[in-house]
């Protein structure tokens, strides 16, 4: 719990508790395991003084926390392992949350999403409307797509089909309770 002094101009200041949890003095980064268990919400952050970064919290769900790297020069980030889908299969909220999901199989891979209820699970039941997921898929496989598939709640919007040694880029948004739009970026 952090607690803030607020401002209102009928009462003057107020103390508050505000109902999320940082960590400004840690020694490493976050992981996986930083997550709602542990108080954490979309948007706490996450200071390792050791290392001078700081982190911001966009997924907390329980073991598969995500932590988005702050204050980086341009271009510089962290990467998490990405995920990898070389079979027909769910691509999950999981996968799209490292950022990058690669396909080195020789096969065609049909690529379901993971519900959109699921995908709002993975960012927490306060994630608003709007919220944005940027992810690329790099298919490096034989002579055959990686194609997405629809699943509950989700719209499609452009081309789903990433060509044998090609990428694509994704950007999932939020517009709703269990009701989310991919967009084909590039």
């Amino acid at each position: 719990m952090t607690r803030a002094v607020l401002f209102a101009s009928d009462k003057g200041d107020i103390t508050a508790n505000l109902a999320f949890t940082n960590n400004l003095s840690a020694t490493t980064d976050p992981g996986v395991t930083n997550d709602t268990t542990q108080g954490y919400t979309v948007g706490s952050q996450w200071v390792n003084t050791t290392a001078n970064r700081i982190w911001t919290a966009i997924s907390v769900a329980a073991g598969a926390a995500v932590w988005a790297l702050d204050g980086g020069a341009a271009g510089v980030g962290s990467q998490v392992t990405p995920g990898t889908l070389n079979a027909s299969g769910t691509l999950t909220a999981a996968l799209m949350l490292t950022g990058l999901v690669t396909s080195t199989t020789g096969a065609a891979v049909a690529a379901t999403l993971d519900t959109a209820a699921n995908l709002d699970t993975a960012f927490g039941a306060n994630a608003p409307n709007n919220t944005s997921l940027d992810f690329s898929v790099v298919n490096t496989g034989g002579a055959n797509a990686f194609t997405i598939g629809t699943a509950a709640g989700w719209t499609l919007v452009g081309a789903m089909a990433v060509a044998q040694n090609t990428s694509g880029r994704f950007r999932a948004r939020k517009t709703g309770t269990g009701a989310w739009t991919l967009y084909r970026i590039s």
